[in-house]
């Protein structure tokens, strides 16, 4: 299951002038959405896919006649009508409307503004709780991991660097039980950051419920991202035309 967020105000975006959330603006000839879902093309007969959004710009239709286009087999469109307290809030809000069985299943969880061309999913071997991509990067906007041995996650951080090892909005769970316990976890201890719930900070949960979390470390080309007005506009004005399906 890929549950893909989608419930950012763009407010950066609109304050640049744009009229448009950041996920319905033209991209190389298509939307900015168009180009987030293909990063996981390989996976649209076999994954369900879940995107959450606000009620609003019609959405909803949006959403689901580019999926529909695209060729996902299995996705809803889930509406909220108001603010959720982050990204993993937003994330266990939706968990409560998938089924049992398919909550069974490896929960993947990605922003709705970064490309990941030439992407596989990790595989979870036996006893890993989770894992997450990385890269070396500049700044303190990130998500950031401080690594272990084997390529284990000793902690996360939200825009704390306590590494060059930044987070590229892709997390993977073994099941919803496992995201579930360590948010639930994270919330009883108050662990937000600038009063959000975000979703790398849950892994620190799962480590201390005893989860092992796994990272892997992506080259900086790996990802493309389109989060805010500068880097759509770079994208834009470089003339960056997408990547092969």
């Amino acid at each position: 299951m890929i549950i893909i967020p989608m419930m950012g105000a763009s407010s950066r975006f609109f304050n640049a002038g744009y009229d448009l959330p950041k996920f319905m603006l033209p991209l190389a000839g298509r939307r900015v959405f168009d180009w987030v879902i293909e990063s996981f093309r390989r996976y649209f007969t076999s994954e369900t896919f879940v995107f959450v959004v606000r009620d609003e710009y019609d959405a909803t239709s949006f959403v689901s006649s580019r999926a529909e286009a695209a060729g996902i087999s299995q996705f809803s469109v889930l509406v909220l009508e108001r603010e959720t307290r982050g990204q993993a809030d937003t994330v266990a809000i939706a968990l409560e409307s998938v089924d049992g069985a398919l909550s069974r299943n490896m929960l993947t969880v990605f922003n709705a503004d970064t490309f990941l061309p030439s992407f596989e999913l990790p595989e979870l071997g036996l006893g890993i709780a989770g894992s997450l991509d990385v890269f070396r990067g500049d700044g303190d906007h990130w998500s950031f991991i401080f690594p272990g041995d084997d390529m284990t996650v000793v902690r996360t951080a939200e825009k704390d660097r306590i590494s060059d090892l930044c987070s590229n909005g892709l997390y993977v769970f073994k099941d919803a039980s496992t995201f579930m316990s360590a948010f639930e976890d994270a919330v009883s201890k108050g662990g937000t950051a600038s009063g959000e719930y975000y979703v790398a900070p849950v892994y620190n949960s799962v480590i201390e419920l005893g989860g092992r979390v796994n990272y892997r470390l992506r080259a900086s080309g790996d990802s493309v991202f389109c989060g805010t007005p500068s880097e759509y506009e770079y994208l834009v004005r470089s003339g960056w035309s997408g990547f092969a399906a």
